[in-house]
């Protein structure tokens, strides 16, 4: 099959953005649902767990826009979204630490899990969102192949 940009972008959402996600999420609802824990949003997602997988995501797309700009200029947005993206990706992992170390001292887990579970959820949001934005940009903005 002939190698597309547009099937490039679909296995990269699908295989590197999305299925990760999903198997997560996967997880929270059996959790939820058919262990019925009663506070598995916040025992899932409260350690932070989803830091990592933010980074990561983060740091692939900043190595993608390090080779892409050895091939050809990759634009005012990307050149500033690497240095962000690796930035965020140590402030992630800091965060991750910081939490499980926060999770695992306090006495009152129950009303610390939940925020950390909102925080985790809405940075790997972000980082599906900024990154998908960035990786378009990179693949659909080449010249010829």
């Amino acid at each position: 099959m002939p190698r597309t940009k547009g099937r490039e972008f679909a296995f990269w959402l699908a295989y590197t953005a999305i299925a990760p996600v999903m198997f997560i999420g996967l997880t929270f609802v059996l959790g939820a649902y058919v262990v019925n824990l009663q506070h598995a949003f916040g025992e899932f997602f409260g350690g932070g767990d989803l830091f990592p997988l933010a980074a990561l995501l983060l740091l692939s797309v900043a190595a993608d826009i390090r080779i892409e700009s050895e091939r050809r200029d990759p634009g005012y947005f990307s050149t500033y979204s690497e240095p962000f993206f690796v930035m965020l990706a140590f402030g992630a992992v800091l965060a991750y630490g910081g939490m499980k170390v926060h999770v695992l001292d306090t006495k009152n887990v129950e009303a610390t899990l939940v925020p950390f579970a909102k925080l985790s959820v809405n940075f790997i949001v972000y980082a599906l969102v900024h990154t998908r934005i960035v990786k378009a940009s990179l693949i659909f903005g080449r010249e010829h192949e």
